[in-house]
């Protein structure tokens, strides 16, 4: 009965007590600022053309400069918007744009198309007419592995 009584004692005092004390802490450390500086995403959204066309697939990207988090917005029919809370960074950020002429299809053009840009809390709203000349061309010796 006291070996019973002694295992309880040790039971509470090595592992409820630790449990409840890292419950305590965890909890105080969830207050205060809840996204970390370098880390509020906001929305995007535009269009993207390449020499005159919507660009029918592809991707806007944005890298924060000071914290190196990436935002992301797919290209769906010329169009580009925030999905899933995976907007750009507030702040300096460097876009890219990605182009392809079909979902999983080949470049548009080779290279990247990128440029620096400031987000701000309202978010990101620009669109892109990119031409042959804003970019190299693409590439002939492209191969399309996936393709048979």
């Amino acid at each position: 009965m006291l070996n019973q009584s002694m295992n309880r004692v040790l039971f509470r005092r090595y592992t409820v007590l630790p449990l409840l004390g890292a419950s305590i802490f965890a909890i105080m450390g969830c207050g205060g600022e809840s996204v970390r500086p370098g880390r509020e995403r906001v929305r995007a959204s535009g269009k993207v053309s390449f020499d005159g066309t919507a660009v029918p697939a592809g991707g806007v990207s944005f890298q924060h400069k000071q914290s190196g988090n990436l935002g992301y917005c797919p290209i769906v029919d010329g169009v580009y918007q925030e999905e899933d809370g995976q907007g750009p960074v507030i702040g300096e950020n460097t876009l890219t744009v990605t182009g392809l002429d079909m979902v999983d299809g080949k470049p548009l053009w080779g290279g990247v198309y990128s440029k620096d840009v400031t987000i701000t809390q309202d978010g990101f709203q620009e669109d892109f007419a990119i031409s042959s000349s804003d970019v190299q061309p693409k590439d002939s010796n492209y191969i399309n592995v996936d393709e048979e």
